[in-house]
C-alpha cells in the first residue's frame, strides 16, 4: 500500500516536471524564431488555480494583448504565461513588447516576463527532485 503512494507521488511531481518542461521548450521556441512586436494590454482573462485558492495567494490572471504583426495582422490574445493579480506591469492600459511566432502569432511571450522563464525552471527542477528523492525511498525502504 504504502508503494503505491510513493509510485503516485513520483507520478504527480514527475507531471509536474514534465508540464514546467513543456513550458521550457514553448518559451526557449519563440524566444529563437520570433519576430518582435510592440503590444498593449487590452484585458484579462481569470485563470482559476486550484492550489493557489487554498493557499489565499491570490488570483492568477492572464493578460490579454493586442499587438500588430511584420505583416500587418492584428492580434489580440491571451498570454500563456500567467501572473499574479496586481503584478506591477501587467495593467489594463500598458505597453509591452512581445516577441511572437510569425507562423502562429498567437504564440507570443511578453519581453521582460522572467516569471515565465524563471518559474517553470524551478518547478521543473523540484519536480524531478521530488520524484527522485520519493523514487530513492522506495528503495531505501524495500
Amino acid at each position: 500500500m504504502i508503494d503505491l503512494i510513493f509510485i503516485a507521488v513520483i507520478a504527480i511531481f514527475a507531471a509536474v516536471a514534465v508540464i514546467n518542461a513543456r513550458k521550457l521548450i514553448y518559451y526557449h521556441r519563440i524566444n529563437k524564431i520570433g519576430d518582435f512586436a510592440q503590444g498593449r494590454i487590452t484585458g484579462r482573462e481569470n485563470r482559476n488555480d486550484f492550489l493557489m485558492s487554498l493557499g489565499g495567494a491570490g488570483q492568477k490572471i492572464a493578460p490579454v494583448v493586442e499587438f500588430e504583426t511584420a505583416n500587418g495582422m492584428t492580434v489580440k490574445a491571451a498570454y500563456k504565461g500567467e501572473v499574479l493579480e496586481g503584478r506591477q506591469g501587467f495593467d489594463v492600459g500598458t505597453e509591452v513588447q512581445v516577441k511572437y511566432n510569425p507562423s502562429n502569432p498567437e504564440e507570443f511571450i511578453i519581453i521582460g516576463d522572467s516569471d515565465f522563464y524563471g518559474n517553470a525552471l524551478c518547478i521543473m527542477i523540484m519536480g524531478i527532485l521530488f520524484a527522485a528523492g520519493t523514487a530513492a525511498m522506495i528503495f531505501i525502504m524495500t
